[in-house]
């Protein structure tokens, strides 16, 4: 999933924000990212903010790459369905689009269960994946509890 301006100043993304030694980052870390996120990403600054701030638990400073709508690679608005298609298959410098998606919807199943559009995009790729025939995650622990 791409994050996008909103113009917004009220719209919040969820996420895990990792450290990473200064000498690390600058040495090895950075460049991965930036040649990783070429296709279409900036680079920006920004605060991260815990979910609950608390002793040890502050705002810090974080890296995040956005997308632009302007770059020659952005798909372009696209019906749900139609970025499921290109999601199920395309591959990038770092793996299977799909496999990115379902990952991340694991992931914030943790941090925030109501991305209504992340969980509904992971049903839409897996409806139409081979290697998944409409199972999620979701769905499977669904069935281990009925």
């Amino acid at each position: 999933m791409t994050l996008i301006p909103t113009g917004s100043a009220s719209d919040r993304v969820w996420g895990v924000a990792y450290g990473v030694r200064r000498d690390v980052w600058e040495d090895k870390v950075r460049s991965h990212l930036d040649y990783r996120e070429k296709g279409g990403y900036t680079r920006h600054e920004a605060v991260f903010h815990p979910r609950e701030e608390g002793e040890g638990e502050t705002p810090k400073d974080v890296t995040l790459y956005i997308g632009l709508r302007t770059h020659e690679q952005w798909a372009g608005e696209r019906s749900e369905e139609e970025a499921a298609a290109i999601i199920v298959e395309r591959v990038g410098p770092s793996g299977r689009n799909k496999d990115y998606l379902y990952n991340l919807a694991e992931a914030m199943r943790k941090i925030d269960p109501e991305d209504e559009y992340l969980f509904r995009m992971e049903k839409n790729v897996a409806d139409i994946d081979p290697e998944r025939q409409g199972k999620t995650k979701e769905k499977d622990q669904e069935a281990e509890h009925s």
